[in-house]
């Protein structure tokens, strides 16, 4: 093969590789906007609101587990603990728990790890 056929060869295969990738990505993009539509229609659906029964919801309240005084003495008492290695003394003035989607963590493993890291290089 010559130089002139060499270069034409490359520059064909160089041509198909780009032509392919631009289709791909395309497709690509056709689907995410497809599912971004979905996405959009479940949660439009999702967020409709649903009159409760008056019935279900006294159910409801009557289900709900309250915090008692001895659960959050424990947890004031740990959080004490944890915290009093050379720290002023710390005072817990609530108790709720942490949304993970709120949080940035997708799982209370990911949350916690971060929690140990941040309380970590507090006592260094």
């Amino acid at each position: 093969m010559t130089t002139g056929e060499n270069l034409l060869l490359g520059l064909q295969t160089l041509l198909l590789g780009m032509a392919v990738t631009f289709v791909g990505l395309l497709i690509l993009q056709g689907v995410m906007k497809l599912m971004a539509r979905f996405s959009r229609a479940k949660r439009r659906d999702a967020s409709a609101p649903v009159a409760p029964s008056p019935l279900a919801s006294a159910d409801a309240q009557a289900e709900l587990p309250s915090r008692h005084d001895e659960e959050i003495a424990a947890i004031s008492a740990v959080m004490a603990m944890l915290t009093a290695e050379d720290e002023p003394p710390m005072q817990v003035k609530s108790v709720r728990p942490v949304d993970p989607a709120t949080a940035g963590v997708s799982n209370i493993w990911g949350l916690a790890g971060r929690q140990e890291i941040m309380a970590s290089r507090r006592r260094a």
